[in-house]
């Protein structure tokens, strides 16, 4: 007995299993529509051309539950009003809204790739202009050394002439002086 039990248990386990996966599948209605154009309004008619979800038709004449329509190929017949609306398809519109959404995706690519060339660009130039403020700062370390060096050098020759200029004119001072004297010893003592 407790085995047939089991087998039972078993069976009835396996069964629920399977009874969940199908409850559990899902399904949706198509909103793909087709629709017969005939040369007579009514349902007798043999169609002559097909018309389907989106296609954009003109009206040229109502006869009760039924239009007369105009294909953009220029083909005329008789289908039911209640399968035409003033309104565009949501399955129209949702096509129209993907192609601008992946219009607007590409172009969002783009720009982020623009942004990634931008941060890219201002991050070498943020590197070369540090780079120009160290050369900058070397450059001006270099030319306040010259230019000490150079106030140095100044300074220094500016010595050497004032020195050369105190010479000469004590030179000229004892020399003047000596030529004085001797000048004095020719004519005997004479100043002049």
């Amino acid at each position: 007995m407790p085995r047939r039990l089991f087998l039972v248990l078993v069976f009835f386990s396996a069964g629920l299993t399977v009874s969940n996966s199908l409850a559990a599948q899902q399904v949706y209605v198509k909103d793909s529509l087709r629709v017969g154009v005939r040369a007579e309004p009514g349902n007798t008619a043999t169609p002559i051309s097909v018309v389907t979800t989106g296609m954009k038709l003109d009206i040229i004449e109502r006869d009760g539950i039924y239009v007369k329509v105009k294909m953009p190929s220029g083909v005329e017949g008789w289908i039911k009003a209640t399968y035409v609306s003033e309104t565009v398809p949501s399955i129209i519109k949702l096509k129209e809204l993907q192609v601008q959404f992946q219009a607007l995706k590409s172009q969002q690519e783009k720009q982020g790739q623009h942004v990634e060339a931008t941060a890219l660009n201002n991050k070498n130039l943020s590197a070369e202009l540090e780079q120009l403020k160290q050369a900058n700062a070397e450059l001006r370390v270099q030319l306040e050394d010259e230019t000490q060096t150079g106030f140095a050098v100044g300074l220094a020759y500016a010595w050497k002439i004032g020195l050369l200029l105190i010479v000469a004119i004590g030179g000229f001072a004892v020399g003047a002086s000596w030529y004085r004297k001797q000048t004095m010893k020719r004519l005997g003592g004479l100043r002049f």
